[in-house]
């Protein structure tokens, strides 16, 4: 199934609200993120992997913390 890249943000934005500001944990974010986007949790933790392989590169974030 393809999703689009606009839903995928939205997904993203949305984890991050879940896990920082009202801070839940993991499976909580991942479980409410399944019921608000009518999702399987593999699709999901799909879109989350990806996410979090791109928080990791510096390419995309333009942050280089520790490097400095």
């Amino acid at each position: 199934m393809h999703i689009g890249k606009a839903i995928i943000s939205h997904i993203e934005d949305d984890y991050e609200r879940y896990i920082y500001s009202e801070e839940l944990t993991e499976s909580q974010a991942v479980s409410k993120l399944c019921k608000e986007w009518s999702m399987s949790v593999m699709e999901i933790n799909d879109i989350l992997q990806s996410y979090k392989k791109k928080q990791n590169d510096i390419d995309y974030t333009n942050d280089l913390g520790d490097i400095i």
